[in-house]
């Protein structure tokens, strides 16, 4: 059963559309790795440190801006590169990651902003789960297979050009990446 849901930032002026969520299309994954959590802190996202992030990975091409396109941004937590983490300039509100290249086709929807959540299955994933003082991943291999596979289908079928992130000719981001100031990024990577 195929099955499109709809997502939005806290204020719903930037709002989407996920395209055929259902197993083949996608995975339900959650993170709890240090860079998420900080992309929560730097926005004043409340930030619950002893729960992962949900995310659903899919490819760009799943994914449709239905209204507020102009309020898309994105920063970088590092100089040195990363994750690209889109966001709504709008309320501040984290939405999507993203790999700085078009042609690695891959994006982490955050969960908490679709409205029906429940339409993307259970988390079937965790990475950096810590305990006892260690961090592990779970099924992340399984996650990971799929999501090759998925990017090499969209490579080979030339969907990867389909992406509301990057523009198509220049394989550059839409908007200009912000790079998180030091000061910023200590202020965002508070202890947990």
């Amino acid at each position: 059963m195929t099955s499109d849901v709809t997502l939005s930032c806290s204020c719903g002026a930037l709002s989407a559309k996920l395209l055929n969520v259902r197993p083949q299309h996608g995975f339900h994954a959650s993170c709890d790795c240090d860079d998420c959590h900080a992309t929560n802190n730097h926005h004043g996202v409340h930030d619950p440190k002893d729960t992962a992030i949900d995310l659903y990975q899919t490819s760009p091409s799943n994914l449709k801006i239905l209204s507020g396109g102009e309020n898309l941004s994105v920063l970088r937590l590092h100089k040195s590169g990363g994750l690209l983490r889109w966001y709504a300039k709008c309320c501040d509100t984290p939405m999507y990651n993203t790999m700085a290249s078009p042609k690695l086709p891959v994006v982490g929807v955050v969960a908490s902003n679709v409205d029906n959540p429940e339409a993307l299955g259970p988390v079937r994933a965790q990475g950096f789960v810590k305990k006892d003082g260690k961090t592990t991943h779970k099924n992340m291999v399984g996650m990971l297979s799929r999501m090759i596979g998925r990017m090499a289908r969209e490579r080979i079928s030339g969907r990867w050009r389909d992406t509301p992130f990057f523009d198509a000719s220049t394989m550059e981001p839409v908007v200009t990446p912000y790079t998180l100031t030091a000061d910023e990024r200590t202020a965002a990577y508070q202890p947990r």
